[in-house]
Protein backbone atom coordinates (compact mmCIF):
# COMPACT_ATOMS: atom_id res chain seq x y z
CA UNK A 1 0.00 0.00 0.00
CA UNK A 2 0.96 3.41 -0.93
CA UNK A 3 0.01 6.32 0.65
CA UNK A 4 0.66 10.05 -0.52
CA UNK A 5 0.02 12.02 2.29
CA UNK A 6 -1.42 15.55 0.38
CA UNK A 7 -1.17 18.34 2.78
CA UNK A 8 -4.21 20.16 1.23
CA UNK A 9 -6.28 16.88 1.03
CA UNK A 10 -6.27 16.48 4.87
CA UNK A 11 -7.87 17.75 7.77
CA UNK A 12 -5.52 16.39 10.55
CA UNK A 13 -1.83 17.20 10.58
CA UNK A 14 0.70 15.10 8.63
CA UNK A 15 2.03 13.76 11.69
CA UNK A 16 -1.52 12.45 12.71
CA UNK A 17 -2.51 11.32 9.59
CA UNK A 18 0.96 9.57 8.86
CA UNK A 19 1.14 7.53 12.32
CA UNK A 20 -2.73 6.24 11.70
CA UNK A 21 -1.41 4.73 8.39
CA UNK A 22 1.86 3.46 9.56
CA UNK A 23 -0.33 1.55 12.42
CA UNK A 24 -2.56 0.17 9.50
CA UNK A 25 0.82 -1.65 7.57
CA UNK A 26 1.84 1.27 5.52
CA UNK A 27 5.07 1.08 4.57
CA UNK A 28 5.55 3.54 1.58
CA UNK A 29 4.65 7.43 1.65
CA UNK A 30 4.98 10.20 -0.52
CA UNK A 31 4.84 13.58 1.53
CA UNK A 32 3.32 16.40 -0.95
CA UNK A 33 2.66 20.08 -0.32
CA UNK A 34 2.20 22.30 -2.74
CA UNK A 35 1.56 25.49 -0.95
CA UNK A 36 3.71 25.32 1.69
CA UNK A 37 6.77 27.46 2.01
CA UNK A 38 10.31 25.35 1.45
CA UNK A 39 10.91 25.71 5.32
CA UNK A 40 7.88 24.12 6.11
CA UNK A 41 8.01 21.29 3.56
CA UNK A 42 11.44 20.79 4.57
CA UNK A 43 10.50 20.69 8.74
CA UNK A 44 7.18 18.54 8.20
CA UNK A 45 9.57 16.17 5.82
CA UNK A 46 12.22 15.97 8.59
CA UNK A 47 9.52 14.87 11.17
CA UNK A 48 7.89 12.14 9.03
CA UNK A 49 11.10 10.39 7.28
CA UNK A 50 11.88 9.82 10.79
CA UNK A 51 8.40 8.08 11.78
CA UNK A 52 8.76 5.65 8.42
CA UNK A 53 12.32 4.98 8.89
CA UNK A 54 11.46 3.68 12.51
CA UNK A 55 8.55 1.82 11.17
CA UNK A 56 11.20 0.17 8.29
CA UNK A 57 9.36 1.84 5.23
CA UNK A 58 10.60 4.12 2.54
CA UNK A 59 9.85 7.73 2.22
CA UNK A 60 9.24 10.30 -1.16
CA UNK A 61 9.08 13.62 -1.33
CA UNK A 62 6.76 15.08 -3.84
CA UNK A 63 8.93 17.44 -6.11
CA UNK A 64 11.62 19.01 -4.31
CA UNK A 65 14.78 16.89 -5.06
CA UNK A 66 16.82 19.49 -2.67
CA UNK A 67 14.74 19.00 0.11
CA UNK A 68 14.91 15.31 -0.15
CA UNK A 69 18.95 15.10 -0.64
CA UNK A 70 18.86 17.39 2.96
CA UNK A 71 16.18 15.09 4.60
CA UNK A 72 18.02 11.81 3.34
CA UNK A 73 14.92 10.40 1.34
CA UNK A 74 14.45 7.18 -0.58
CA UNK A 75 13.60 9.52 -3.64
CA UNK A 76 11.68 12.24 -5.29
Amino acid sequence: MYLILDQDSISRGPDAVLSLALSAGVRFVQYRNKHGSRREIYETSSRLIQKVRNSGGLFIVNDHTDIAAAVDADGV
